[in-house]
């Protein structure tokens, strides 16, 4: 999924966010029951026939930029940051630089601005 992400980000920054709420919407197609069986590079390219509809680019493209060296590097980058400050999981929040391990994915939109707002307004 990061290398995919990345891969819209690179060849269509004004797309990311609809590529991403795209993918959300056909999350269950990409559940462990329907992914497993599937090879990594069937797996771009579900992946980037949904930047297709949305980020104007072709499953080549796509599968290209995703298996290119920027992006693969990009990825190891990010694994690699987490790794250092301790990220081993999905969802983990970080603001400013530091974890907040109160945090929670089940909260609603107000419930994060509750606690982000405070910390961005005082740089903390």
């Amino acid at each position: 999924m990061s290398k995919a992400i990345l891969a819209v980000e690179q060849l269509n920054k004004d797309a990311f966010f609809d590529y991403v709420a795209a993918v959300y919407a056909e999350q269950d197609s990409f559940y462990d029951d329907k992914a497993n069986d599937m090879s990594p590079n069937q797996l771009l390219k579900a992946l980037g026939a949904i930047a297709a509809k949305v980020a104007g680019v072709t499953v080549d493209e796509f599968v290209q930029a995703a298996n290119s060296k920027e992006v693969v590097q990009q990825v190891k980058y990010h694994t690699k940051y987490g790794r250092q400050n301790g990220i081993h999981s999905s969802p983990t929040f970080m603001i400013n630089g530091l974890i907040n391990n109160a945090m929670s994915s089940g909260w609603s939109a107000e419930q994060f601005n509750e606690v982000i707002e405070p910390l961005v307004k005082s740089n903390l």
